[in-house]
């Protein structure tokens, strides 16, 4: 009797400890069944065909400008109407991420992109001076630059045939990122077989499939996979490099204030 009532008070305890999430996914559930959108079984059977852009667009023709689609217990909802969007971007109550985004905090660690509410806020108010008009003029150039090796590399491919702009688009945005960001060349467009590239690629890769796998949510069945030993050896590679870049962006700025501090006293 004793053993039952413990167990009994377990199973209580464990209950209560899980009520509040239980009534949210409820009434999150709710609201769910007023959405359109697909079974769990189509979203696997995409998955595994790997064909999740097609699909998505095939969702939107079907639906509408808004449908849903469940990945595992967490609901997704998809929004095309400009309108819509808006809306949620113009709201700042709706500042948290989704927990897709917690799958890149091993890349980008917890930055504006990733982090949420309050710290977002603060993050946000930092790098506000960052975009302001006399400071992104600077950025003129380079942009410039990449720009003219992207439209050489996209006029190698202008013989009326259909070709996949994706890779150029996203070398050209790392180098973009690169120069303006951190002051430093990547020459992407360039090296498009380089290490770091091919790392960014990797983890491009990795991530996106782990967004779109249930069983590969699960950390400690991930642990498991090749796809995480893939993405221990690109973060080497990223986390070095972004390493590197910051000790050089950091002696640099370091020279600078050492040849400023010379000139003023020869002055």
């Amino acid at each position: 009797m004793t053993a039952l009532a413990l167990i009994a008070f377990a199973l209580w305890a464990l209950f209560m400890r899980y009520l509040s999430h239980i009534v949210e996914f409820l009434r999150i559930r709710k609201f769910a069944s007023t959405i359109p959108g697909p079974s769990i079984s189509e979203l696997i059977e995409n998955a595994k065909k790997g064909q999740i852009l097609a699909w998505l667009n095939s969702l939107y023709k079907k639906h509408g400008t808004v449908f849903r689609i469940w990945f595992g217990r967490d609901l997704v909802v998809f929004f095309s109407d400009p309108e819509d969007v808006k809306q949620i971007l113009s709201n700042n109550k709706l500042l948290k991420k989704s927990k897709s985004y917690e799958l890149i905090e091993v890349w980008l660690g917890k930055g504006l992109l990733t982090s949420a509410n309050e710290a977002w806020q603060r993050r946000r108010k930092l790098l506000t001076p960052a975009f302001h008009f006399r400071i992104l003029g600077e950025f003129k150039e380079p942009m410039e630059d990449n720009c003219q090796i992207l439209i050489s590399k996209l006029r190698e491919k202008a013989n009326g045939e259909q070709f996949d702009i994706y890779p150029y688009i996203t070398l050209f945005a790392l180098d973009a990122i690169s120069e303006t960001a951190m002051g430093l060349k990547k020459n992407a467009q360039m090296q498009s077989e380089s290490e770091y590239v091919k790392a960014v690629q990797t983890i491009c890769r990795v991530l996106h499939k782990r967004s779109f796998s249930f069983w590969h949510r699960f950390e400690l069945i991930y642990r498991f996979t090749d796809a995480y030993k893939e993405r221990i050896e690109a973060l080497k590679v990223l986390h070095g490099e972004t390493n590197r870049m910051i000790k050089l962006r950091r002696q640099m700025l370091q020279d600078t204030n050492i040849h400023n501090m010379a000139d003023a006293e020869k002055s």
